[in-house]
Parts: C-alpha cells; structure tokens; sequence
C-alpha cells in the first residue's frame, strides 16, 4: 500500500516504538529540547498576535491585543505616537467584571491610535461611601511628572468608534462622552463619562468637590468650576454613530448604584403645607437646578422640620468653591503593577478620609 510522503511521519511514529522504549541518550535529550523550543517560540508568537485573543462584550467581539509592553516600547522612539502622555484615571470599588474587559480594550484603543498612555485604577478600599470625584483627585496627584494630561474614564463606557479623539486637550477640557453620544445622559450641561484635560488644567480648577459621597452630582459641580475657571469645553463634531458611539456594559439589574441621600431617610411629602411654604420649598430645590421626589411632608411633622430637611439635602450638593485638591485626604494602602490580558495597569489602593462633622452623608447610618 501507498501512502504519500505527506503521511509518512505520522505512520512511521505508530509503527516505530523502540524510539521511546530504548534507552536514554544524549541525541534523544538533546532532540527533545530542540522541540521544546520550537513548541514554545511557536506558542509565544501566535499569543502576540491581534487574531489569537478577543473580548467578548453582549455579544460583539472587540478586539484587543496582546503583547503591549513591546508596542509601548516602540513608541517611544516613534515621533508620530507625539510627545504627551495621557493618564487614564478609572474611579475603581467592586467593579471587576467591568475592569477585566476595559482594560485590555482601551489599551489596544489607545494603541490603534497612538497615544502614549498610563492606565491608573484608584480603588477605594475604606468603609465609606463611593466618592468618585475624591478617587480621581487623587488618580491626579499619584499619577506622577510623565504623563501631562488625564481622562476622566467610568469603568463601564467603551468607545466604539475610532474617530473619537484622546489626543492631548491643548485648546480647553474636551468632553469625549458628549451628551449628543453618550447613551444615558443627554443634558447640554453633563461633563460625565469621559472627560480628558491637561494637568494644569484640572489644577485651575483646584480638581473636582470632595463633598460628593454616593453615586452622582459631582459632574454637575465640576461643570461650575470649569467655567469659573473660564475654561471653554469642546465636545467631538463629525461623529455619525450617535447614541451607538459608545457600549455602557453596566448592568443596573445586579449592580445597584447608592443613590440614597441623607434627606430621602426620612420621607418628605407636600400635602401639608400652606400655598406659600409649598412655593418656597420649590424655589429652593429648583433655583440651582437640583431635584428631588417630592410627595408631601409626612402629617405629623411641621413646616420647620420639612424645610430643614430639604436644605440639609440641598447642603449635599451646593457649590464648593474652597474644596478640591486643597483639602484631599487620603492614604495609598499599596500601589500595584499588574497586567491583564497582556494589558498594563497601576492599581492604587486608597482609603480616603472624611470630616463627618461637615459631611456627615459619606456614611449611611
């Protein structure tokens, strides 16, 4: 019987068995390692390679590649990677389902389009509430003299479209996750999402209020400060995906977000107040834009008590034109330098501290 020359090795390894069961010798080992060595040169080369590896995402593939630490390497002696740096800041606490498919994305999206970045995940690790605007306060002051601007980035927003622009902010803060794109929040005033600006910049603003304990509001605060700061924002043009520009990969069904506030403890309804302290009470909450359920005020308490109510929710969120980077406090528990997915990441592991005389809402109880 014929067998063509294709087959011949594997039929040959069946029949001959004496190659493993004779002895030992310094040609059999010395064999063995050659093909250990091609096996494993084979295997790093298809691992480094864009093909071998994808992020699975509600069911779209987002590619992203493996093998980052060469191409960073690389583009620091190539001159069309540009000469800035950008820190990715990603306010970070419990959110690891999120974290393992952002960062290898974003890594490789900012690859593709190649910006030198440094990707920082702050992680609160202390007992009080979430403070998304403390956490990149400090993603700022950690994140060291290489890197000259930052991205605002939630953990659970992906750019889709590869015409949105990282590049280095020089004109004003540009606000990448405009309301025109963004796929929740569509008010002409939000500055949340993804919010890229220079270093001297965020520091014209003193950074973002360290007032805002629990989800929300801080983005609103932080638009006051950007134009007392007569800073101008930019928002992206051309862009023709709309609100499929980005991917949110929240889910709110699992994840609760903790929007409680201190005044919502105890229940505030309408139904028994006069005419004009009804008027009064909407001119207080309205005047700044702010807003809350308002059903009534419970029977049995006064006026006094619901009006006070209202205006130590609405303490919560007024303007803080003192706080910032000025008044920061915190501890780095530990700073960390791990991959995933070939991607690297800086985790900083932070506990902040909080004046509970003066916010007294970054605890529930």
């Amino acid at each position: 019987m014929m067998y063509s020359s294709r087959r011949k090795p594997v039929l040959y390894f069946k029949e001959d068995r004496r190659f493993w069961s004779g002895k030992c010798t310094v040609y059999k080992l010395f064999g063995l390692c050659v093909v250990l060595v091609l096996v494993s040169l084979l295997w790093l080369q298809l691992s480094c390679t864009g093909d071998m590896s994808q992020v699975v995402v509600d069911d779209r593939r987002l590619q992203h590649q493996p093998c980052p630490l060469e191409r960073q390497a690389s583009a620091a002696d190539d001159p069309s990677w540009g000469p800035h740096k950008l820190a990715l800041l990603i306010p970070f606490r419990e959110r690891f389902e999120e974290l393992l498919v952002f960062v290898p994305f974003m890594h490789t999206f900012l690859n593709n389009k190649k910006i030198l970045h440094k990707i920082f995940v702050i992680n609160q690790m202390d007992h009080y509430r979430f403070n998304r605007a403390s956490l990149i306060n400090v993603g700022y002051t950690e994140s060291g003299n290489d890197t000259d601007y930052i991205a605002m980035h939630d953990v659970d927003l992906l750019p889709l479209n590869e015409a949105l622009d990282y590049g280095f902010p020089e004109e004003g803060p540009f606000h990448v996750a405009s309301p025109e794109l963004h796929p929740l929040y569509h008010y002409k005033t939000y500055v949340g999402g993804i919010l890229l600006l220079t270093k001297q910049h965020y520091h014209m603003c003193n950074g973002m209020s360290n007032r805002f304990w629990g989800w929300g509001r801080e983005d609103d605060e932080f638009y006051r400060r950007l134009r007392t700061a007569g800073l101008q924002l930019f928002r992206p043009s051309g862009i023709k995906t709309g609100y499929k520009t980005f991917r949110h990969i929240h889910d709110p069904a699992w994840r609760k977000r903790d929007q409680r506030r201190v005044a919502a403890q105890k229940q505030v309804e309408m139904h028994s107040l006069d005419t004009y302290y009804r008027v009064v009470l909407l001119c207080v909450l309205f005047s700044d834009r702010y807003w809350i359920d308002l059903f009534g005020c419970i029977s049995n308490h006064s006026t006094d008590i619901c009006f006070s109510l209202l205006v130590f929710w609405k303490e919560q969120f007024k303007v803080d034109p003192e706080g910032g980077l000025t008044n920061l406090q915190y501890k780095v528990e530990s700073r960390q330098e791990l991959t995933i997915s070939g991607a690297p990441v800086t985790v900083l592991n932070i506990k902040l501290e909080c004046d509970t005389d003066k916010t007294p809402w970054c605890l529930l109880n």
